[in-house]
């Protein structure tokens, strides 16, 4: 269903909401707590595949007796859609919170052009390319923030040199 959502032709915005009980999946760090199941593996790579924006970084579940939680999302196609996210008291006997946001919503001429975005899905050419370099080398003698801005710096380099440019799904149609 997410892939048809992102193809929906004419479509300026996209804004996907609901409960999807995947706590395993971090979106904040970008990778999967331990224990994470097949289906959280899956969905992780799908809305990252499709360029999807999680938007929500609290927990949203809390019973007593449990880990607090983070079940449920609000994806868009686009960063800066959702600001201002309240997370209130949940209604009634529910274990989840209330989740409250600002939609921006602004009427447009035409459709915007998305930006392209890296796909991460072969990193062979940059391992390659990573294991020549003499880490030792560059890191001798000096401090921990010049080595980190050096690895930053190979890092974004080798990111723009290897790693494919895709449009998001959808982009050919506008």
């Amino acid at each position: 269903m997410l892939d048809e959502a992102v193809k929906i032709p004419h479509v300026a915005h996209l804004l996907i909401m609901g409960d999807f009980n995947c706590p395993k999946i971090n979106y904040t760090s970008g990778c999967m707590d331990n224990g994470a199941s097949v289906f959280e593996y899956n969905f992780f790579d799908k809305t990252q595949n499709l360029f999807l924006v999680q938007n929500i970084f609290l927990h949203t579940r809390y019973r007593h007796g449990d880990v607090p939680s983070r079940l449920d999302y609000v994806f868009t196609d686009e960063e800066g859609l959702i600001n201002d996210v309240d997370y209130l008291s949940p209604l009634s006997k529910s274990d989840h919170v209330i989740l409250h946001w600002h939609t921006i919503v602004e009427p447009q001429e035409s459709l915007p052009n998305r930006p392209q975005k890296f796909v991460f899905h072969d990193y062979s050419p940059m391992q390659l390319q990573l294991s020549q370099v003499n880490w030792s080398e560059m890191f001798d003698g000096k401090d921990v923030n010049t080595c980190w801005t050096l690895f930053k710096e190979i890092m974004h380099d080798m990111i723009q040199k290897c790693i494919p440019l895709a449009s998001p799904p959808g982009q050919e149609e506008y």
